[in-house]
């Protein structure tokens, strides 16, 4: 029935109703993908002490890493920094990670690994932390958007170095994760501490067989910007 002076309503057609259905469901799936791959860390603290006479300890340089990872067929490869921190211990042993984000993340997340926590101090063995040996299980799932640590608010160990040069080598060998991808800028003092490091090793035993652990020209590249 056609009122006078009112317009005739005229029907859409059923191809742009589903058009702009289509459209805002395209919209949806777009913010669910972004605020799927948003990830996040609160701020992480701790103290180090000296295995043997459990005081504190001062100046150890301690870097926290998270990263991101590629799936390729039946592996796994390394695709880039998440976040990375550089802090050093004060005279009471303490040192805290600040927290980060929300930041966008394109592939998945190391499951043990988030975060990798490296304590360096020269003459002591380096300490590498990370959820699956705080708990013995992995901890963040490779889609988690919120990564904390297991080593938060925990007092970590550290025993005095008592080997050989070579052996000090194999011992550099552990650090060699926080050293990959394209974060060096971020670890200067790390960098700094493992190039005095050489100092105190041979010559013959840097350019030995030995050298298969840790190359030292590695991280004189690294520290300059190579």
């Amino acid at each position: 029935m056609k009122i006078e002076g009112r317009p005739e309503r005229v029907e859409e057609p059923k191809w742009r109703r589903r058009l702009r259905g289509l459209g805002w469901g395209v919209v949806i799936l777009v913010v669910v993908t972004a605020i799927a791959n948003l990830r996040m860390a609160p701020s992480t603290e701790g103290w180090v002490i000296d295995a043997r006479s459990g005081e504190p300890l001062a100046d150890v340089v301690v870097v926290a890493y998270w990263g991101m990872e590629r799936a390729w067929a039946w592996s796994v490869a390394p695709a880039g920094t998440l976040a990375v921190f550089e802090v050093v211990t004060g005279e009471d042993g303490h040192y805290r990670v600040p927290g980060w984000g929300p930041r966008w993340a394109t592939y998945g997340i190391r499951e043990s690994s988030d975060p990798l926590i490296i304590l360096f101090k020269s003459g002591y063995e380096p300490v590498i932390l990370d959820n699956m040996t705080a708990t013995g299980r992995g901890y963040n799932r490779p889609g988690a958007m919120y990564l904390p640590s297991m080593w938060d608010g925990k007092t970590v160990e550290m025993a005095r170095f008592d080997g050989t040069p070579e052996e000090r080598l194999k011992a550099l060998w552990g650090i060699i994760p926080a050293l990959e991808g394209n974060h060096s800028t971020q670890i200067p003092l790390l960098l700094g501490t493992l190039i005095d490091e050489e100092r105190d090793i041979p010559l013959s035993v840097r350019t030995g067989p030995a050298r298969a652990y840790f190359d030292f020209e590695l991280v004189r590249e690294l520290l300059e910007g190579k």
